[in-house]
């Protein structure tokens, strides 16, 4: 997989020949989270927004708990970008910001039997113990077997009912092949033909099922990792997206 990043806006009001210590920070954290090491990326960007106090620097603190996955994370994440959509209402990532909210409100919800605090509002508290949800990977795979075995169910309802109708088939042959009345066999005939129809609407039913869940597993497996990145530059700041694909 290759990343590609984006500047989407640059924003300089003063030069420097140094870089400021949240940019500084921001700089190391964009690193590590690129190395995949969250805990190093969450260390510097939430000490880089204590400095900052740049909205959007809490995108990449919830993005950072919601790719580290460990128990309370969920609820972290959660809590960041609802104040990033808060404090920056017209950021051209508020709707990414909101989708990851919904997709990570079971996964929230699980955890609000504990108490979950973000570093950046209050210190830290002790993680969360016991199995956890981290996301909506796992459920779009349950999604997935689910699915797929009513879609079996469904192929094979298929196969009875065309057992079904190639057997009266037969019998409505046998029985006229040296002459029949059709109403003898009138009501053999058309069960025959309801069971072929059912057959293929079974089949059909059952192959999209199968595409469906071939789909939902393969979004489940795929890691979604993307996130916008802001570096504070002095008296402004520099606004980058990333992505995985």
């Amino acid at each position: 997989m290759k990343w590609i990043a984006v500047v989407l806006l640059a924003i300089v009001t003063t030069a420097h020949a140094e870089p400021s210590e949240p940019e500084r920070l921001y700089t190391a954290g964009q690193a590590a989270y690129d190395a995949k090491q969250y805990d190093a990326a969450l260390t510097a960007w939430e000490r880089s927004y204590q400095l900052s106090r740049l909205p959007a620097l809490l995108f990449n603190i919830a993005q950072a708990h919601r790719l580290r996955a460990n128990p309370g994370d969920c609820t972290m994440a959660v809590e960041a970008y609802r104040n990033f959509t808060k404090l920056d209402p017209t950021s051209a990532q508020r709707g990414t910001a909101e989708g990851f909210i919904a997709e990570l409100g079971p996964c929230a919800t699980a955890e609000s039997h504990a108490a979950v605090t973000a570093p950046w509002v209050a210190p830290p508290t002790p993680p969360v113990t016991g199995p956890i949800d981290h996301g909506t990977s796992n459920n779009k795979k349950l999604a997935s077997y689910v699915v797929g075995g009513a879609s079996l169910v469904m192929l094979g309802a298929g196969i009875y009912f065309g057992g079904r109708a190639d057997s009266l088939g037969k019998e409505v042959t046998a029985a006229c092949e040296r002459g029949c009345l059709f109403s003898d066999i009138e009501a053999k005939d058309a069960e025959g033909r309801s069971a072929a129809t059912k057959q293929y609407v079974f089949y059909g039913i059952g192959g999209a099922g199968l595409a469906a869940a071939g789909i939902l597993y393969y979004l489940g497996s795929r890691e979604h990792a993307s996130g916008v990145a802001i570096a504070p530059r002095g008296g402004g700041a520099m606004a980058t997206w990333s992505a995985t694909w």
